[in-house]
């Protein structure tokens, strides 16, 4: 019989071992979301349109508001907090405040900070 070969060398065990609170990958790849545009999303009772048209003449921004409170934008993009999309979709850097800028159905309909107003009388 020809002679045994030698088991290959064990893996060396890896130099970075992650803490056992490490975030893994995927849950990094979820939006999280503001409770209360999961609230709003839940009063409207289905998607919303949103609109953002800053002047009559000038950009007109939309999106739509998902029954699990994200914002979606006709790319895809996600989001789950308002600043945020508001910033991403116009490229503002200045001050902003991304609850009174965008309007559910059309650019004349109710702010979200109305709403949430609507729906939390005494907290917003």
């Amino acid at each position: 019989p020809p002679p045994a070969r030698p088991a290959p060398p064990a893996r060396p065990a890896p130099a970075v071992v992650p803490p056992a609170f490490a975030v893994p990958v995927a849950t990094l790849e979820t939006v999280r979301v503001d409770p209360v545009l999961v609230a709003l999303a839940d009063a409207l009772d289905g998607p919303a349109p949103l609109v953002w048209s800053p002047t009559p003449d000038g950009p007109r921004y939309e999106a739509m508001l998902d029954t699990d409170g994200v914002i979606t934008f006709a790319d895809g993009s996600r989001f789950g907090d308002v600043e945020e999309a508001a910033r991403a979709i116009s490229g503002e850097r200045g001050p902003l405040d991304a609850w009174q800028v965008w309007h559910v159905d059309s650019p004349m309909g109710p702010t979200l900070a109305e709403l949430a107003e609507a729906v939390f009388p005494d907290q917003f």
